[in-house]
């Protein structure tokens, strides 16, 4: 069967594709602009994609198309109804990144809390060199023992960082953004009240009209001013505009982000104006993609299109 990558670069330059590309005639673009998604996929009887959309006028102009594999768990880019309708199967993967996301998530939490980026200038701009002491302590660090840690969204990654926190002896809380009740080992609590209590909230849920803007003005000065905020969830969920304010009122102690709510960032994007903040930690949407976790991305895509050509139904989307 004829195999395109749409977005095969999405994926890095250092993972093997040759599992898949064993399964038939394969082919593949780095990017896919959306403009050319139609004249990219004319001759394809499988898809494999990360971010281009499918609507019901793309997918009805895809007449050899019999699957469309999503290189991610959400599957939003693609009007699953119209796929069905036009008998073309859709399938995602699942559990791929919970361990380089929960990695992710602690290497900026604790570069924030230890102020390395401060730390790492002053050996290296000749400061240490020239200081009379063999320690220096201008920057106030503390640790995570004892400290109130926040998770919103206690879903499989969410669980992980709440176990990874409390190894590190903090005390866990949790609130649901889509306020599901359920008994999850913590303590659960409203969004506001576990801003109010924690001294690290840890964003883990996706993006849904609940969650858009749920940590917002009224959130945010409910917090400490030494909180500190990781959003790896998804961007959209932290208002930008009043996450920009809180920083620049010296509202909040740090934030780490890995999702915006544009991507790549945008010139308009209010962040802009704090990048060069110390206590502002901004990485490129990468908390999911250790090398071990985009290897495992690429076989489960393998094993999809497997299953798909012998009629098995694994990871298949239903509408």
């Amino acid at each position: 069967m004829r195999i395109i990558f749409l977005d095969e670069r999405s994926m890095g330059d250092d993972v093997s594709f040759d599992e898949i590309k064993a399964l038939g005639d394969y082919a593949s673009y780095a990017y896919c602009d959306q403009k050319f998604v139609v004249e990219y996929s004319q001759d394809a009887e499988i898809l494999i994609t990360n971010k281009c959309r499918f609507t019901r006028d793309v997918l009805s102009r895809l007449s050899k198309l019999r699957l469309v594999c999503v290189t991610a768990t959400g599957y939003d880019n693609i009007d699953i109804l119209a796929a069905q309708e036009h008998g073309i199967e859709v399938r995602n993967v699942s559990g791929y990144s919970t361990e380089s996301v929960v990695q992710h998530t602690f290497a900026m939490l604790l570069y924030l809390t230890e102020h390395l980026r401060f730390y790492d200038e002053y050996v290296r701009n000749g400061e240490y060199e020239r200081h009379h002491s063999f320690s220096y302590f201008s920057n106030t660090f503390t640790e995570l023992h004892g400290k109130r840690f926040g998770v919103v969204g206690m879903g499989a990654i969410g669980r992980r960082v709440a176990a990874v926190a409390q190894a590190f002896g903090a005390e866990v809380a949790w609130a649901s953004v889509g306020g599901v009740k359920r008994d999850e080992g913590y303590t659960q609590m409203s969004i506001v009240d576990l801003c109010a209590w924690a001294d690290v909230i840890s964003i883990h849920s996706p993006l849904t009209p609940q969650s858009r803007d749920c940590i917002s003005h009224e959130e945010l000065v409910c917090m400490k001013p030494t909180t500190i905020l990781i959003n790896v969830g998804r961007g959209g969920i932290v208002n930008e505009d009043a996450l920009t304010r809180a920083v620049q009122e010296s509202r909040i102690g740090g934030i780490g982000l890995d999702v915006l709510s544009e991507e790549p960032i945008r010139a308009s994007n209010p962040l802009q104006a704090v990048l060069k903040y110390p206590n502002v930690l901004i990485t490129p949407h990468m908390a999911w993609g250790s090398y071990e976790a985009r290897s495992r991305l690429i076989h489960e895509v393998a094993v999809n299109i497997k299953d798909f050509l012998s009629g098995g139904q694994r990871n298949k989307i239903m509408g």
